[in-house]
């Protein structure tokens, strides 16, 4: 083993031997058939995976030593800049991102082993990641600047507060390779972001109260070599008695990944600013941010990744400036009896960009009435 190599640890690989045939080989389909038969062996098998495989001949015919890994444990080996072994292939590299051979080349090999009945072992790296055209794990680069790191939820929230729109949850995760998130927002139209950006896709529109509400989604190929590793155990009881200061409600902290999930009230926005703003002036950076509002309160969850990813300072400080998007009043009932024998009827309602609500009634006369 190299100088410059390391091991991986077993809990961050699992590894698998599959009997792979000479056909599928030479048409081509071997990282497809891998791909398949992982569904069925691996599980959870996504695209948050990577695979990485080496043929071999064996008496009973073709195998495929295959070794699986979570993208972001990956990306955090590639940061060292290790040649990567495992135990089960001491004397092969694993996702070393070299050139791959030609199919020629690979076909005469195998057909050279085949003739001579040898038990020689042949290489072929391949990393096959979810997407099905097969991305390289990329080198280890320079650390990229929050300016260059084109992250799209940023620009998202500044949309949705200009529009007016107010979020009622929210599902964002970064694992490194793609940006995902998933929004549930309610007074704008889908035609006010078809700009924004061609990745976005919009659910149909329902009406609430008379309000357009819809859902967000959107995923982008977004790869960025992480930088410098994260200790958060420093910061966490300090960070513990900030939420109690704070008089948040905790609900839970997960160890592997770290992660909180807490709740606060509707009048704590102040609160959440000031443990957001802790957070990102220690430089913790995440992988998953889960907000929920329902009127009476927001319950918030961030799990935090154990590498520094650059451009996340920014999100961080574009929630905190648009944290009125996820407070707002619970909505009034549509009718308000007045007397036994009079009524208001809701006809419409008003959200301003601080958050508050103005409500129209129209009386028996057909007066309207603001309240």
């Amino acid at each position: 083993m190299k100088n410059n190599a390391i091991k991986c640890s077993y809990e961050d690989y699992d590894f698998y031997t599959i009997p792979i045939s000479l056909k599928t080989v030479l048409q081509r389909q071997k990282k497809p058939y891998i791909y398949s038969q992982l569904e069925k062996l691996h599980p959870c098998f996504n695209d948050d995976c990577s695979f990485d495989s080496h043929l071999h001949l064996e008496k009973s015919g073709i195998k495929a030593n295959v070794v699986v890994m979570q993208k972001l444990k990956l990306a955090e080996y590639k940061s060292n800049n290790k040649h990567l072994y495992i135990e089960e292939q001491k004397h092969h590299q694993v996702f070393a991102g070299r050139q791959k051979i030609t199919v020629i080349a690979a076909t005469s090999l195998l057909l050279l082993i085949i003739a001579v009945a040898a038990k020689q072992i042949f290489s072929s790296p391949d990393t096959f990641e979810a997407e099905q055209d097969a991305a390289e794990v990329p080198e280890p680069q320079t650390a990229l600047s929050a300016t260059t790191m084109n992250f799209c939820f940023p620009d998202f929230l500044q949309r949705v507060c200009e529009l007016g729109g107010i979020i009622k949850t929210l599902n964002w995760n970064y694992d490194g390779y793609n940006e995902k998130f998933s929004v549930n927002v309610n007074g704008i139209y889908p035609e006010q972001l078809e700009d924004f950006s061609k990745s976005i896709k919009v659910s149909s529109v329902v009406f609430d109260s008379f309000l357009p509400v819809m859902t967000v989604n959107f995923t982008e190929h977004n790869v960025q070599s992480p930088g410098t590793f994260t200790n958060y155990n420093s910061y966490k009881n300090d960070f513990r008695k900030l939420i109690e200061k704070s008089e948040v409600q905790l609900i839970e902290e997960t160890v592997k990944p770290y992660g909180v999930n807490f709740s606060v009230k509707e009048n704590q926005q102040q609160e959440l600013a000031t443990l957001l703003e802790y957070l990102n002036a220690n430089n913790f950076s995440f992988s998953s941010i889960i907000i929920n509002s329902s009127g009476q309160s927001v319950n918030v969850e961030l799990v935090f990744s154990e590498v520094k990813f650059e451009g996340q300072a920014f999100i961080m400080q574009t929630l905190i400036n648009n944290l009125k998007l996820f407070f707002h009043a619970q909505d009034k009932t549509q009718t308000i009896q007045t007397t036994k024998t009079t009524a208001l009827v809701k006809v419409g309602q008003i959200i301003k960009p601080d958050g508050s609500v103005s409500i129209f009634y129209k009386d028996e006369n057909g007066k309207i009435i603001k309240r």
